[in-house]
């Protein structure tokens, strides 16, 4: 296990996490890395915020940590919520890791989970939570469907 220096930072409100978050963000943006991008109205704040502080993220190699099995455009979608935050306001856009923003990991996802049985309405309930916990069977099917992809 690799020991890392541990930062608890606690804030008055939602404004303040976002405005934390963001000046992070635009840290990572200048020192360069992996950033892994979530959904909800606190991320969107900082990501709007990041991109006004820091608008080259050639450095930075993007990762989602909670997207939806929906089409990027879809309302729910946290990709298409950071693309419009963050990414189409930046001068120089990041790597994108893990998502190509056209739908292709979620499909393959939900695909992988009909394939083990799950209904199709299953499956994207299953991955519209953010609580859900995959078990070995399904957290195998994953790693298949994104290997088909190219994804590791």
């Amino acid at each position: 296990m690799i020991g890392r220096d541990v930062e608890l930072v606690i804030v008055g409100d939602a404004n303040e996490v976002a405005a934390v978050t963001a000046k992070r963000l635009a840290r990572a943006a200048q020192e360069g890395g992996n950033v892994v991008l979530t959904g909800g109205r606190t991320p969107k704040q900082a990501y709007e915020q990041a991109a006004q502080d820091a608008s080259d993220w050639s450095r930075v190699e993007l990762w989602w940590g909670d997207e939806r099995c929906v089409p990027p455009d879809d309302e729910n979608s946290n990709y298409g919520m950071a693309k419009k935050a963050l990414i189409d306001n930046l001068e120089v856009v990041p790597r994108a890791a893990a998502m190509s923003g056209d739908g292709a990991v979620p499909k393959a996802v939900e695909s992988a989970l009909r394939n083990l049985g799950y209904s199709s309405q299953e499956a994207r309930s299953g991955m519209d939570s953010v609580d859900w916990k995959a078990s070995p069977s399904t957290q195998e099917a994953l790693a298949t469907a994104l290997k088909s992809l190219g994804r590791k």
